[in-house]
């Protein structure tokens, strides 16, 4: 006898499946650390690196206005400038995403690492430096993506290519920058939502490139002032509310007894001296009967 599964049925095993290869893989939860890896989405900067002929290029999309780049590292009020530096090693890339804070300190935002294995197999990677997206946070395109076709690449892997240093620094910008305020994260994600959606990528735990040794040593800055995600922030509120909350109702319940006592001990107060006043009425009530009977009787001996 056949089994029919019906349709509705079917979705639900085909969801828990994925779910599962998702959490297998280490790409479900994966957020970063602190607000400031909120404020560069490296899936949109994975983005606009795929489309980007150079490296050139790509710095400038970075920067662009109204684009991926809402960092303000050292909470300035201003949007901070990325410059990007390239390091390389036989065929292996290493594209540093770096933000200068002050003449003497610079602070590396992520690192986009591409491994050449072949004329046709090129492996690149996208990692969030550890201060700002936490340990082990990776970008990449899926295996079935053709990273060597990328433009980028036509030009990386080149004869005689000379690697990308910015000429940019601290105060000293391109003619298309302009210090700007931060905006809002739901303006942000907006922004980034049209970017990504160009894209497939994976966040995962996992590398999937190996870096050579000695082929870059990270930057770090003392002036980043380091925040907790706004998710976190959220949930923190969330819980407040509720605590505020709770202890509202438990003042409104104490209250609410301390008035059904007090209610209750004046309505037994009254009661008490009502009945006390009864009692003294039917008593002074009784003494004058008595006392009446008393006088009457009297009354009448004498007449006799």
């Amino acid at each position: 006898m056949k089994k029919i599964v019906s349709v509705p049925a079917l979705c639900i095993i085909l969801l828990s499946n994925i779910s599962l290869i998702a959490q297998d893989n280490g790409t479900a939860g994966i957020t970063p650390a602190t607000s400031h890896g909120e404020d560069l989405d490296l899936t949109a900067v994975m983005t606009l690196f795929q489309e980007s002929k150079d490296l050139e290029d790509f710095e400038k999309k970075l920067n662009e206005k109204d684009g991926v780049n809402n960092l303000d590292l050292n909470e300035n009020g201003e949007i901070d400038y990325i410059r990007v530096v390239e390091t390389e090693k036989d065929d292996f890339r290493v594209i540093v995403l770096q933000v200068t804070l002050s003449e003497n300190q610079s602070q590396d935002v992520a690192v986009i690492n591409v491994e050449k294995k072949s004329k046709e197999e090129i492996n690149i990677q996208c990692e969030g430096n550890v201060d700002i997206y936490g340990p082990t946070y990776y970008v990449y395109p899926p295996p079935t993506v053709h990273v060597h076709v990328w433009p980028i690449f036509l030009v990386m892997f080149a004869p005689h290519y000379v690697v990308y240093r910015s000429p940019w620094h601290y105060h000293r910008y391109p003619p298309y920058w302009y210090g700007r305020p931060p905006v809002p994260y739901s303006t942000y994600r907006s922004r980034t939502v049209v970017v990504t959606g160009r894209g497939v990528y994976v966040h995962s735990r996992t590398s999937v490139v190996r870096r050579p040794p000695n082929v870059y040593h990270a930057h770090r800055s003392t002036v980043i002032v380091r925040k907790p995600p706004r998710n976190v922030n959220r949930n923190t509120n969330v819980n407040r509310n509720n605590a505020n909350r709770n202890n509202n109702s438990n003042v409104n319940r104490n209250n609410n007894s301390n008035v059904n006592r007090n209610n209750n001990s004046n309505v037994n107060r009254n009661n008490n001296s009502n009945v006390n006043r009864n009692t003294n009425v039917n008593r002074n009530t009784n003494s004058r009967s008595s006392n009446t009977r008393y006088k009457t009787s009297s009354s009448g001996g004498r007449r006799r």
